[in-house]
């Protein structure tokens, strides 16, 4: 039974062009805490309505430049901070849209 799913995960990855973990430089085959929230953040950012070219290529290396891959480093980055990483990082439009919604839930 499982030799078929991995047969099919092999085949999707040789032809979608691998993990987005490897094209970010994230390592979790070690099981390190520090890659496993480098992963957990990238996993967010991927979750938006934002395309994987921006977060690989902008987003992600966004929060790699300023310091910020951990649950610290965003606690000490604050949210102001954050939404800047955000914008810079091409997320502008999206928070835009964020602000709206939540202004016309209230």
């Amino acid at each position: 039974m499982f030799t078929g799913c991995k047969k099919a995960v092999r085949s999707l990855l040789k032809r979608l062009g691998g993990k987005f973990s490897v094209a970010l430089g994230i390592d979790l085959s070690t099981g390190d805490a520090k890659e496993i929230f480098k992963w957990f953040l990238a996993s967010i950012l991927f979750g938006t309505r934002i395309s994987e070219t921006v977060v690989i290529n902008t987003t992600y290396r966004m929060f790699e430049k300023e310091g910020v891959l951990s649950p610290e480093d965003l606690l000490e980055k604050g949210w102001d901070g954050i939404v800047e990483i955000l914008d810079r990082g091409g997320y502008d439009i999206l928070i835009e849209e964020l602000i709206d919604t939540n202004f016309r839930m209230k």
